[in-house]
């Protein structure tokens, strides 16, 4: 969306014009939920990871 060759600065028409979605508040908790939860699943599986390493 940049207008010319270089440009070190922003563009305020430009940047004005950019939609930015916001979902509902429900479906924010949903997504936080779930990152929570991986979270917590990587954490598991990399412990058990190193754990199993260790015992090589």
């Amino acid at each position: 969306m940049a207008v010319g060759q270089t440009m070190p600065n922003l563009n305020v028409p430009i940047v004005s014009r950019f939609q930015i979605i916001k979902p509902p508040v429900k479906v924010q908790n949903s997504y936080y939920t779930f990152v929570k939860q991986t979270d917590k699943l990587e954490f598991a599986i990399v412990k058990k990871l190193k754990k199993t390493q260790l015992l090589l």
